[in-house]
Parts: C-alpha cells; structure tokens; sequence
C-alpha cells in the first residue's frame, strides 16, 4: 500500500489594488481555520478571476476579501512576494514547500497529490528541523506573475497550494502548522496613476464638428467629437488620420493644433494640455507660373512627402501650375510662424544663342511683404491674399540686358555645344562661384562676341572664375571682352583647364592669380593652358599680358600656345612659401612649346616671357621651373626676362 503522505494545501483568493501617484507595497492576508484538530484546507479554497468562490459551510471563519473583478484590464503587476513561515515539529526531517497552480490538478481540489509533485513548481524550499522563515518574491515576465495576471482579465482559476510530501509517521508528528495562521501574499503594484478624460475633435474654422478620426498614442482610433482615458503624468501623442477632410462639399486641410502655431499632423501632449482640437481651414487653388521652362519649388510647411510621409518643411518641386493653399496665412510675416515660400533658380534655360537669368517674381493678389506684389529674390516669403492668385517667375536674357551670370558654389553651368552668343555691349559677365563647362567632352566651337557694328576690346565684361569656382573651356572663341577670362581662386584643390581656345580683340589677354599655400592639404591647385591663340590683347594705356599667372599653383602649364599682335606675351610670378617647404610641396611650372611673336613694342619693354621668383634663397629646391622649345621673335624687347635669386636659377630653375 501506497505510504500517506502528509498534505498541507492552502488556497487564498488574490486581491489588486493600487495606490494613486505612488508605487503601493499592500498586503493582503487570508486567515486559516481549523475543523477539529486539522486544517480545513479545502473548505478555505477561493477562486481567483472575474468572480470568487470564497468556500462553503459554516464553518468559514474571519477572511479579508477583495473582488478583483472591481479593477480595469489596463491594472498590470510589477511583482509579488510571498512570506510565510512554517513551524516543523518532525524531528530532523524535512518538508519540502511547493508552490504551484492550482491547473497543475488533473481533477478536483486536493485529490491528485502526484500531479502536483510532478507538475509545474513555481518554487521550492527545504524547511529543516528549526522554523525557518519562506520568502519569495516573483517579478514581471515570470510564470507566476504571468498567471496570475491572467486571473485579472479572465475566467481561470488560480490557485497557491503549500504542501509537504513527508515520509510516514505518527499523526503527532506529522502536524506541520503555518504561525499566526495566514500566509501572506504582498504585491507590487505598478503605478497606473490618475487619469483625464481628454476630448479629440477636428473642427473647420467656424468650430463645426467635421468629423474623421484621430489616433492617440499610435494605436487608438477615436472618432472627432469622443473622448478617451488617458493617464496623467506621462506624454501622449495624437494625430489626425486624414490631411484633408471633405466637409459639406468644401475642402479642409488640417492647420494647427488648438488654434496655435503648432501646425504639423502629429503633436505630443500631456493631460494636463486639455481637450485637443485639429483645426482645419478651407484650401484654395492658385497658381505659379513662369515665363521660361523651369522648374519652380514651393516650401509649404503643411506639405506631406508621399515617399516619408512626413513633413520636412523644404522645398520640393512643383509638378503643375496649380496648388492648394491658405489664403492669407501668416499676414503679417511673423518669423516664428509657418508662411509658404517660393524659389526660382538664378539661371533659366540655356539655349546656344542666349542666357536666360532670374529677374524678379510678380504677382496678382500675392503679398512679398510690406504690401509688395514684386520682388527680385529668387527665393521669398509669399502670402496669397485671395483665392485664384498668381504669381509668375520672369526671366530675361542676360546677353540682351548686359546683366550678370551668377554661377553659384554647388550649382554647374554647362554651356551647349554649337552655341554663338552675340553679346550686346554692357556689362554682361558669367562669374563663377561654383563650376563651368564649355566643351568638356566635345569639340564643337562656342562663340563669345560683341554684337556691335564696331566692337572695341571692352564691350562686354567676361568670364570670371573666383574663390572656389572652376572651369573647363575647350574650343571657345571670346572677342570684344574687357578681361576675357579672369580666375582668382583661393580653393587649393580646384583645376582650370584652358584648351584650343581663341582669344582676340581683349583689353587683356587670360589672367590667373592663386593664394598661396596654407596647410599640407593644398595640393591639387593647377592651370592649364594649352593649344590657344591669343591675339591684339590690350592698347597703348593697358600694356596687358597674353597669358598671366600669379600666385602659388601646384602646376602650372603654359605650352603650344601661339601668341601674336600683343604687347607683352607670358607672365607668371611665384614666391614658394614657408608652408611648402614644411610640407614639402614643390610647384611644377612649365612653360614649353609656346610661339610668341609680332608683338607690340611699346617703349622698349614688350617681354615674350617674363618670370619673377621672389622665393628666399635658402628654399632653394622650389619650384622646379622648365623654360624650353618656345619661339620668341619678330619684336623689340625681353625674349625671355628672369628675375630671382642667381643661385635659383641654377639650382631651380631650367632655362
């Protein structure tokens, strides 16, 4: 026969309860009874969940009771502790303490005592022969407190069961008693503090209820006009669903949040904030326009990208005339609020006759500030004052108007192949900050010339190249200019090239300066000039060089040039810094294979080549200079003029 194991079962119904603003430690005691000389443990067995079953028979006897089916499904459990202690009267032996479900009975209450020995054990302790105090505590994400959750929201049953499965013995020695007859139970309850009943509305700008839904916290629907519980103290965050809202025919559009500056779709807020109200304002269609093909960009703070889906305030390219917008917003220009801009790009088309550039926008029921319906920025603050404005880019050409080419730093002109611009004389000039290609891989002419019945050497003013621009120009013909090609740069790591192009008719000839070298990260600066014919650059008040290079170039080119009908020929002047030497940077300068000849000698003094080195003796390995194969004649001058230290010339300079 099947030795009688002593068992000892207690079954206590759990109960919740929080503690507003606070995290509550509560605890929660049920009292045993006793039926004659053994406990009634059955008779004390509660049901846990949605209702409770608190035993039978009059013998039940003194229990704090609790209806947990009295709390929300939101109540959540940080933790439980269990504490009782058992007071052993076996002897040496010891008593093993279960701690299971009460799911792990295959039937009844208390009937199969091997299924709880075998089934799930939260925990286990071994009581030895002296009383020794059970502490338990069980935290969130545990199985435990993952079924005991479950009681909250549901129909199971939970149990706690103490047990001892102990040997056989007399009935006065298997008497296992719990002291002050009640187990406790304290649970940790996560604070889920106080909350608001906060209302979600979209209203037009009359405060008519126009409907649609809104979501709360990334995940609650709530139709405009209800409300929702939200807890008190923490951050929420709404947003309207839809952008635009058809309302009795009319088209809304979502504009602020509780009639205040905060405009996009999505706000965060706390209860304390109040009722959040999208309001929504009826759009109107306008238009923008050009009198070119370009494209024109609209920075609508309200806009939605279709492929974030967010609102990233910045421009983005119109696909048509037309746009929705406000009327009247942001009136009187306030900069801390959202106001629509506009922008034109500087140069519009580029055609092989003509330079279209930016010269004003003009409008009609359109405000650009102060009242004014024009204004020459490309980019501007604009308010449309009335449904069906318009406003219209105006371009004009810059070769027609003597006006200015601004390349601007990041932005690329590329002249068309086959293009002849006949230039009327002014003061039109292409200044480049950023970069220009005329015939970068192509070999197609391009013509820069006055379109005067007499054209002097000045009737226009040039390409300019300055600070960080750069250039290409290859097969480029420029007659009748003041300085046909001028470069000042101080950006160390830009290239100019200068190919098969034909310069005639010039105050002066291809000018070149470059600031001199910095740090150990300026050594790409370079010109190039190669294959050109310069001819009848400069006059009797203006003896100005062909070629003319200044400055500190990592490399400088001058070859197979042919130069004529000038005053003077080639120019280059250098003074090798400190820093090269430091960082030992040596300039490669060659001038080779260049024709020089016919040019006008002007009291004695035309130079076909000149060079100045005003570097310090003692940095005497820079540069390293190449004069060679050029043919200088047919003129009364220098052929090839030098001026530097003597003891650079030999060591430096090949001549």
């Amino acid at each position: 026969m099947k030795a009688q194991k002593t068992k000892i079962a207690l079954f206590c119904i759990i109960i919740l309860s929080l503690i507003i603003n606070t995290y509550s430690i509560t605890e929660y005691s049920v009292s045993l009874y006793k039926n004659g000389n053994e406990w009634d443990w059955q008779q004390a067995s509660m049901l846990c969940g949605s209702s409770y079953y608190l035993g039978a028979g009059t013998d039940v006897r003194t229990y704090k009771v609790y209806d947990i089916s009295d709390y929300s499904n939101d109540a959540q459990i940080d933790s439980i502790r269990v504490t009782f202690t058992l007071s052993n009267s076996i002897g040496t032996s010891e008593v093993k303490v279960y701690f299971v479900g009460m799911e792990d009975f295959s039937s009844g209450y208390l009937d199969d005592w091997d299924a709880i020995e075998n089934g799930t054990k939260y925990d286990s302790i071994t009581v030895g022969s002296s009383s020794e105090p059970y502490s338990r505590t069980f935290f969130a994400g545990s199985d435990f407190v993952s079924d005991f959750s479950d009681t909250l929201t549901g129909s199971d049953d939970f149990d706690i069961a103490f047990f001892s499965p102990e040997a056989e013995n007399s009935a006065t020695t298997r008497t296992i008693s719990v002291q002050n007859k009640q187990v406790i139970l304290t649970l940790y309850g996560e604070d889920i503090g106080t909350y608001t009943n906060i209302l979600f509305k979209n209203v037009n700008e009359s405060e008519a209820n126009i409907g649609d839904t809104l979501k709360v916290n990334n995940s609650v629907n709530v139709l405009s006009g209800n409300s929702l519980s939200l807890e008190d103290g923490i951050e929420h965050n709404v947003k309207v669903k839809n952008q635009l809202v058809n309302y009795f025919s009319d088209d809304y559009q979502h504009h602020d949040w509780n009639n205040d500056d905060y405009y996009l779709l999505s706000k965060s807020f706390y209860t304390y904030n109040g009722n959040q109200t999208g309001f929504f304002k009826e759009i109107e269609q306008i238009s923008i326009n050009s009198n070119q093909s370009v494209s024109l960009s609209i920075k609508d703070p309200w806009y939605v990208d279709p492929s974030s889906g967010q609102q990233e305030d910045e421009y983005h390219t119109l696909s048509g005339a037309n746009y929705d917008v406000f009327i009247n917003e942001n009136s009187s220009f306030i900069s801390s609020q959202p106001i629509y801009q506009l922008n034109a790009p500087a140069i519009g088309p580029v055609t092989t006759s003509n330079i279209y550039i930016f010269d004003k926008w003009t409008g009609t029921d359109v405000d650009f500030g102060s009242g004014d319906t024009t204004t020459t920025n490309c980019e501007t603050d604009v308010v449309f004052t009335s449904a069906n404005a318009s406003v219209t880019a105006q371009y004009v050409s810059a070769i027609s108007n003597g006006l200015t080419v601004n390349v601007s730093s990041g932005e690329t002109l590329t002249i068309p192949p086959n293009s002849t611009y006949n230039i009327t004389p002014g003061n039109f000039k292409i200044n480049v900050l950023g970069e220009l290609k005329i015939n970068e891989a192509t070999s197609q002419p391009v013509v820069f010339q006055s379109n005067a019945g007499t054209p002097s050497n000045s009737d226009w003013d040039g390409i300019h190249v300055t600070s960080a621009g750069s250039a290409v120009l290859r097969y480029v013909t420029i007659k009748n200019a003041e300085t046909p090609i001028s470069i000042f740069t101080s950006d160390y790591t830009h290239s100019i090239g200068i190919e098969n192009c034909t310069v005639e008719n010039c105050l002066e000839g291809i000018k070149s300066y470059c600031n001199s070298y910095e740090t150990d990260t300026d050594l790409f600066s370079a010109i190039h000039v190669e294959n050109c014919i310069i001819n009848n650059i400069g006059d009797s008040n203006h003896q100005n060089y062909a070629i003319s290079v200044d400055g500190n170039y990592k490399t400088v080119t001058i070859r197979k040039n042919e130069i004529y009908d000038c005053y003077n020929g080639i120019y280059n002047r250098f003074e090798c810094t400190q820093q090269q030497v430091n960082y030992n940077i040596p300039s490669y300068i060659k001038i080779c294979n260049n024709v020089i000849h016919d040019l006008i000698n002007y009291d004695d003094v035309a130079y076909g080549i000149r060079i100045l080195d005003y570097s310090l003796p003692d940095r005497s390995t820079l540069p390293y200079g190449y004069i060679y194969n050029n043919t200088i004649d047919d003129f009364e001058g220098y052929g090839i003029y030098t001026d530097f230290h003597a003891d650079r010339q030999t060591d430096v300079w090949q001549v």
